[in-house]
């Protein structure tokens, strides 16, 4: 028989556990969809009912980035009624795209529990986890493919072959690995700034490296790199040993392993795709992002107000490819994920989707004067969305939406 005393310790357990919702979902971001998306609906759900209970509507009028992102939602529920996109499609993009209604609801979760804190720190110990065992791949200190056929022998997880084969993806691939590291190695330096802690310069070094010289991501590449041209800007005058230090540092990892060899391989493959193009020759990673681009300009052409409708954009690169006497397999590049979210969004709900899509992306950078972590956030959103359809994504886009509510809070 349990007391009253355990009865009282019970419910406050049981009253206390959602404030702990998202920031497991922050945690298992690289880990595991599967309890990240659990994690995801036990704070969307609480939320929708603390919402319904106290009725607080004033939420969705205090910051105009919860109204961009709603109108965005809306457009594309609206453009239904004239989509040239198939039935199935329509639902899947509408069911992906839901993270922008999602947007709203989080950060009103976070206002609620004031936890912001608490969902930066979770992050990070989700995170270093697989920077760890990334490293761990990559110098082949651990038997992974032995570690993955375990895991699907006992049914807890089924890895894709493009992940086993990978030299450093986890358990996610190594784009939505690239871009979360690049945050990381912003964040943690943040962090360290403000709290001394030399383990958080480690992370953050290490994930860097392990971007710049590890992952074959281009797009990470890129956001690592301007986020590190960020850091510099602000704190390179403040503290220029620090500098120094971290620069030599990678300086000497480069030259002491065998890590440089994969920048050089990258650089190489660049090369080699640019001139695959210049003989119309798209089929590569360069050559099909042409496709995709090329695409979405002719569709804003041919109806710029308001798009084809949701779901709409596999049906028009399909059409692109055909007339264009395009030759490649068309399975290649036929999809309803241009991966580029301006040419995905601008396909689907016109220049006036678009419209609202940068207005949301102006609403963010304007909270960058009272939370300096807002500049990565900013930066990480653009750039996840220059080079991918980032919320079309499942993780890459839960991720964005967590980050984007983190930086309407004050994380100290």
């Amino acid at each position: 028989m349990l007391k009253y005393n355990d009865k009282s310790y019970i419910k406050e357990i049981i009253l206390e556990s959602p404030k702990y919702f998202l920031p497991l979902a922050a945690f298992f971001l690289l880990i595991s969809t599967a309890a990240t998306n659990i994690f995801l609906i036990l704070t969307i759900t609480t939320s929708v009912i603390i919402f319904l209970r106290k009725r607080n509507y004033q939420i969705f009028f205090d910051e105009k980035i919860i109204k961009y992102s709603l109108l965005i939602y809306i457009l594309l529920i609206l453009s239904v009624f004239y989509t040239i996109g198939e039935h199935y499609e329509v639902t899947n993009l509408l069911k992906k795209y839901i993270k922008f209604l999602y947007i709203p609801i989080i950060f009103y979760y976070i206002s609620i529990f004031k936890n912001e804190n608490l969902i930066a720190n979770y992050f990070i110990k989700g995170s270093c986890l697989i920077l760890f065992l990334s490293y761990l791949k990559y110098f082949s200190v651990l038997d992974f493919q032995g570690f993955y056929a375990f895991l699907d022998n006992l049914n807890i997880a089924t890895i894709k072959s493009k992940i086993i084969f990978d030299k450093t993806g986890v358990f996610q691939n190594y784009l939505t690995q690239g871009i979360i590291f690049s945050f990381l190695s912003f964040i943690s330096f943040v962090f360290a700034r403000k709290s001394g802690s030399f383990l958080l310069y480690i992370i953050s070094v290490l994930s860097f490296i392990n971007i710049m010289f590890l992952n074959d991501s281009r797009t990470a590449y890129i956001l690592v790199l301007t986020l590190l041209a960020i850091i510099l800007i602000k704190y390179l005058k403040i503290n220029k040993f620090l500098s120094l230090i971290g620069t030599a540092c990678i300086c000497l990892t480069i030259t002491l392993t065998n890590i440089g060899d994969n920048f050089y391989e990258r650089v190489i493959r660049i090369n080699t795709d640019i001139e695959m193009m210049a003989n119309n020759n798209f089929d590569s990673s360069l050559g099909k992002r042409y496709l995709w681009l090329q695409s979405g300009f002719n569709n804003i052409k041919s109806k710029p107000i308001f798009g084809y409708g949701v779901g709409s954009y596999k049906s028009k690169i399909n059409e692109y490819i055909s007339s264009n006497n395009i030759n490649i397999d068309s399975s290649l590049v036929v999809t309803n994920n241009p991966h580029n979210e301006f040419v995905s969004l601008s396909s689907q709900i016109g220049l006036f989707g678009l419209l609202f899509f940068i207005m949301f992306l102006i609403s963010l950078f304007k909270k960058r004067e009272n939370n300096f972590i807002v500049y990565g956030v900013f930066t990480t959103v653009v750039i996840s969305s220059l080079f991918n359809s980032a919320f079309y994504d499942n993780i890459l886009g839960i991720f964005l939406i967590i980050i984007i509510s983190l930086s309407f809070q004050k994380v100290k």
